[in-house]
């Protein structure tokens, strides 16, 4: 079902998804939503893990004329920031991680990334605020949010780097 990346050498090397924290505006509107984007090297990759995560995802969609890659609610998809193992505070260990069976401990999703202090401490400020963030996919930083848009409620904190304002 899910497909493993692992980076190699070489012209025919996979890049792997890579994860990072933001926050992203929408058009003219002043709010500004914290964001995880799962940053793929291209938009066939994009296409694919937003796939997967919209199969694996348990939300809902709060209109019915609302599109399909829109959904609020889910608990499947865990986003969690851990302490870095070796700069615990200038960074964090973000990852983001499916299963499509509670019951199982196999994961059927799985990346993860280093992200630099000063990201993760907006995002984690931005968060506190508004007490939900976004899940989507990117290709090469720029998000996708037409083909993944997951408002998540839940997030695993772990890492003593903390909130600080934009």
């Amino acid at each position: 079902m899910g497909a493993v990346a692992q980076s190699t050498k070489g012209e025919n090397a996979v890049k792997p998804p890579t994860v990072t924290l933001g926050a992203i505006q929408f058009g003219e509107d002043r709010n500004v939503t914290p964001v995880v984007c799962i940053d793929c090297p291209d938009e066939g990759a994009a296409e694919h893990v937003a796939a997967l995560l919209l199969k694996i995802q348990n939300g809902g969609r709060t209109m019915a004329g609302q599109d399909e890659a829109f959904t609020a609610g889910d608990v499947a998809i865990k986003v969690i920031v851990d302490r870095h193992p070796t700069r615990p505070k200038e960074a964090v260990l973000v990852s983001v991680r499916a299963r499509l069976d509670a019951q199982h401990l196999t994961e059927a999703f799985y990346v993860a990334s280093t992200v630099e202090a000063d990201p993760a401490q907006v995002f984690r400020f931005m968060n506190m605020t508004y007490r939900n963030f976004v899940i989507t996919v990117a290709v090469e930083g720029q998000p996708c949010c037409d083909l993944l848009y997951l408002m998540k409620y839940d997030l695993v904190w772990r890492s003593p780097i903390e909130a600080g304002p934009p």
